[in-house]
């Protein structure tokens, strides 16, 4: 079977990464990866580089519009780029996985090129981002579905609109990555070299797309507090989502301070080697929800971008409040807030294993209608 995995964003590559190399593996499989988006952006990490290391299949670099802020061009840009080659192509699947407005593009652009979708990644809710409707959308057009929780498995099994015998959970493919890794962790001097030896704090902050909030003036509170502190800091830059510009600027502004270490992009395995050396994570990412608490780490999340997803009990949730933010922070500070045992709400380990299983019967029942 003939497969192509559309990836713009680091986002949708680094959940997915451990997948692709088995699928690269299979002799049951021809891998195509196709690149495109922020993956050639010099300011979102360079990321292409890693593709290219991680060498999984055939590598397709297709040229799309990226914007931070005129979303509707970048959108009919990367439709047409991507429908224009689908169009020209024999695959037999498309897999796609998340739920940004890059994959949203190439959903749009196998449906009409009558390319059957796999979609990995849907059935969450996200109330703070306008992720939440390309997720859906996504999901409408997608014909195979694997799910990372329980509750997403639940939430699209529940839905007229698709076949619930199409819908899996597997669980995350990063929680295999992760367990994986936990066996042999590296340290992360091997990739930021001037942290060797000092406890500091993983930032990540993304916009919140669908309300208000004062996502950087939180970023400011919390730098200053921590500072204050002399507390070390590792900060990642945003995805380029709308109003991104205005966190990468602000972070732009201080990545100069002693205690302040920037890192636009880390990369799969260097992002491990963050959460594992850190403290703890301060944010609003769904890493934060999704990947964290199997490092056995406190996780503070931020205001509404995650509100509606499956969140661990080790995530302590608060208001998009400086001061409320501070207060919470300065209890985890002063290990006021127990650490409770992860849930496993996203997987045990086995992602993989039966997303492999499930494409083997997917070729299958090609092989069976084509005959």
């Amino acid at each position: 079977m003939k497969i192509a995995f559309i990836t713009g964003a680091r986002s949708d590559y680094g959940p997915f990464r451990s997948t692709l190399k088995a699928i690269s593996l299979d002799q049951n499989f021809n891998l195509d990866i196709l690149v495109h988006g922020i993956h050639f952006l010099d300011s979102f990490g360079n990321s292409i580089n890693e593709i290219k290391r991680d060498s999984f299949g055939k590598i397709v670099k297709l040229e799309t519009i990226t914007s931070q802020e005129e979303k509707s061009i970048e959108m009919i840009d990367t439709f047409k780029v991507l429908n224009n080659f689908l169009n020209s192509s024999s695959y037999n699947l498309v897999v796609i996985v998340g739920d940004r407005l890059e994959a949203y593009a190439a959903a749009l652009a196998a449906h009409f090129a009558k390319i059957p979708i796999l979609h990995s990644g849907g059935g969450h809710i996200t109330n703070g981002a306008i992720d939440n409707i390309y997720r859906y959308n996504i999901t409408n057009l997608s014909k195979y579905h694997l799910t990372t929780s329980r509750k997403a498995f639940d939430t699209l099994r529940n839905l007229p609109s698709i076949n619930f015998n199409n819908v899996h959970f597997t669980g995350s493919p990063t929680v295999d990555a992760i367990k994986s890794y936990l066996i042999s962790p590296i340290h992360i001097e091997k990739y930021v070299p001037n942290l060797s030896k000092k406890k500091y704090i993983l930032i990540t902050f993304h916009p919140v797309t669908l309300i208000n909030e004062p996502v950087v003036e939180i970023m400011k509170a919390v730098v200053e507090y921590l500072s204050s502190k002399n507390i070390h800091m590792l900060i990642t830059y945003p995805n380029n989502d709308e109003k991104s510009n205005e966190i990468t600027a602000y972070i732009d502004s201080i990545k100069k301070y002693k205690n302040i270490h920037v890192i636009p992009h880390l990369g799969s395995n260097a992002y491990f080697s963050a959460i594992y050396c850190s403290e703890f994570v301060i944010g609003n990412s769904s890493s934060g929800s999704m990947e964290v608490p199997y490092f056995k780490k406190h996780v503070l999340n931020i205001g509404t971008r995650q509100e509606g997803r499956a969140l661990d009990k080790s995530v302590t949730n608060v208001d998009a409040d400086s001061a409320e933010v501070i207060k919470v922070l300065s209890s985890i500070l002063n290990k006021d807030v127990s650490l409770l045992n992860n849930e496993e709400l996203y997987g045990d380990g086995s992602a993989i294993e039966k997303t492999l299983k499930i494409l083997k019967k997917i070729s299958a029942e090609g092989l069976k209608n084509h005959d």
